[in-house]
């Protein structure tokens, strides 16, 4: 069973019910199998200094919206594709000259859109100039680094605690602490979660005596979106996978 705890545009908080080694699992599919696009072929006209392999570097990094990514091949699994197709890939354009920034906002496409519109690319002088046409595939963080569809997935077991007297006063101890995740109902603490500030341990014992339980078959994660899918949407993808690989070790058995 999954938990939600907090979720936001770029961060999901949430608590796996279940054994250690299935939240592994589902954390290594979260960080290495989630499908994403990512720059991947590059034409450029450049009359800059800065080094083409530089650029592309840049370049591969952008997040892209891969909230269709479903709907497109793997550019190696392509049908009867050479150098990328409307089917594994996205075309994206850019051209400037003269003084300015290149923005990730300049940079256009018919069917594709980068989340993030204010990253900084490359600085052009009065006399030069930039033409690039990019093609997006698809690909996985097994692949390259560029396709890493969450920045970061820590997990560790979720640690609450126990104790006899002065409850409501270590209670407000720990709702004040940054780290610690509070299941609220009614507006009042349910379930303490991730306790794990040893300052605020510390604190609180000098109010009354209290035990540290340490839950294994109840995991707390965070997930970083890296920009080209929600948090949420990275967990539902990832939870879809495993159930698939499950499935098919069934099938094999």
């Amino acid at each position: 069973m999954i938990k939600i705890l907090y979720e936001d545009d770029n961060e999901l908080k949430f608590i796996f019910e279940g054994p250690l080694c299935l939240a592994n699992s589902l954390r290594r599919i979260i960080l290495d199998e989630v499908p994403v696009f990512a720059i991947d072929i590059m034409e450029i006209y450049n009359t800059t200094s800065y080094p083409e392999e530089l650029i592309l570097n840049r370049l591969n990094m952008l997040p892209i919206d891969s909230s269709d990514v479903d709907n497109y091949n793997f550019r190696y699994n392509c049908p009867n594709c050479i150098a990328g197709c409307t089917k594994c890939g996205i075309v994206f354009t850019v051209e400037k000259k003269g003084s300015g920034m290149i923005m990730s906002g300049d940079i256009k496409s018919d069917k594709g859109k980068i989340t993030n519109l204010n990253i900084p690319i490359i600085t052009l002088n009065e006399d030069q100039e930039m033409k690039i046409v990019m093609i997006a595939t698809k690909g996985t963080h097994l692949n390259h680094a560029k396709y890493a569809a969450c920045s970061s997935c820590i997990f560790r077991h979720s640690l609450t605690y126990t104790t006899k007297e002065h409850k409501e006063e270590i209670d407000k101890i720990f709702q004040q602490c940054p780290q610690t995740e509070i299941e609220m109902k009614n507006g009042t603490p349910e379930e303490f979660n991730n306790i794990a500030c040893s300052e605020c341990i510390k604190k609180a014992r000098t109010i009354s005596e209290i035990k540290i339980i340490d839950n294994k078959n109840k995991t707390f994660f965070v997930l970083k979106s890296a920009g080209q899918l929600k948090p949420k949407d990275i967990l539902l993808r990832a939870l879809k996978i495993a159930i698939e690989k499950f499935e098919n070790l069934s099938n094999q058995l």
